[in-house]
C-alpha cells in the first residue's frame, strides 16, 4: 500500500511519499519505520524539542544483550524494543544491541558456543556483522527480520545464507558487505570477542537490559523508561506521555 502524507512544518509544507511493505517476516509499519531505513528518524517528522537553555539534550542510552535464537529475546524485540526505538528514534534513543548473550569463549582455541547451538553462533555473527558496518536505525529491521523469520530455540545445523541474504536485501543493508564480514574468519572471531566483552559481566539471563548504565528489568515498559530518563535531563518528545512522577 503507498499513501501520500502532508506534513505542516514552519513556513512550508512538506508532502511525502511513503510506503509500508509487506515482505516475508518483516513489516514495514509506517512511515517514521521507512524514514529510519532512509536515515531519517522520528525527529525529521515531529522535531521534538532537544535543547535546554541553548545547550544539546543527549539521547538516552540503551544497551541491549541478546541471542539469536532466544524466545525471550525475540519477544522483547517484536513487543517493546522495536515499536520503542521506532517511536522515539536514535535522537531519543541511543541504541546498542549485542548479540551475544549467553555464549562462552575459549581464546586458546578460539572456540564459541552458544546456549542454542552453532546456529545460534552462527546467526549471531550475522547480526555482529550488520551491528558493526550500520547505524541502529539500519540495522534493527534486520535483527527483526530474523527474529521473525528464524525458528527459535536449539540448533545444531546451520541455516542456510539465503536466509540472512533475504533480511538484507528487505532491510534495504548490503549482503555482500555483511557476508564478506561473516565469512572472514579473523573479522568475525574479532567481533565475537568484542560482543563477549561489551556483554556486561553481571548479566544472568538475555534479554538483559541497561539504560543509561543501570539494568532495567525487561519487564519495564522500555518507552516510559526512555522517556522519563530523556525528561528528566531537560528533553521532550512529543511521543513521550506526561511522567506520574513530575
Amino acid at each position: 500500500m503507498i499513501f501520500t502524507e502532508f506534513l505542516v512544518v514552519p513556513g512550508r509544507v512538506a508532502t511525502m511519499i511513503v510506503a509500508t511493505l509487506l515482505v516475508h517476516g518483516c513489516l514495514f509499519r509506517s512511515a517514521t519505520r521507512l524514514l529510519h531505513t532512509l536515515g531519517q528518524g522520528p525527529s525529521f517528522l515531529r522535531s521534538p524539542s532537544r535543547t535546554k537553555g541553548g545547550r544539546q539534550i543527549e539521547p538516552v542510552t540503551v544497551q541491549v544483550s541478546l541471542e539469536a535464537l532466544c524466545i525471550d529475546s525475540k519477544n522483547y524485540v517484536q513487543n517493546d524494543l522495536a515499536s520503542t526505538f521506532n517511536t522515539l528514534g536514535p535522537s531519543v534513543m541511543d541504541l546498542s544491541v549485542i548479540a551475544y548473550g549467553n555464549a562462552k569463549l575459549d581464546n586458546s582455541t578460539q572456540q564459541i558456543i552458544c546456549q542454542h547451538g552453532d546456529a545460534e553462533c552462527d546467526a549471531n555473527s550475522y547480526q555482529q556483522c550488520a551491528i558493526s558496518v550500520y547505524p541502529s536505525h539500519r540495522y534493527m529491521p534486520f535483527l527483526e527480520c530474523l527474529f521473525a523469520t528464524l525458528p527459535m530455540g536449539k540448533r545444531p545445523d546451520l541455516f542456510p545464507a539465503s536466509t540472512f541474504a533475504g533480511c538484507a536485501r528487505r532491510s534495504a543493508l548490503d549482503w555482500n558487505t555483511i557476508r564478506s564480514c561473516h565469512d572472514d574468519p579473523s573479522e568475525n572471531w574479532r567481533l565475537q570477542v568484542e560482543a563477549a566483552k561489551n556483554t556486561p559481566s553481571d548479566h544472568d539471563h538475555v534479554p538483559w537490559v541497561v539504560l543509561d548504565g543501570v539494568h532495567v528489568s525487561e519487564n519495564t515498559s522500555l518507552l516510559q523508561a526512555v522517556c522519563d530518563a530523556y525528561s528528566q535531563r531537560g528533553g521532550k518528545d512529543p511521543a513521550c506521555a506526561p511522567s506520574k512522577s513530575q
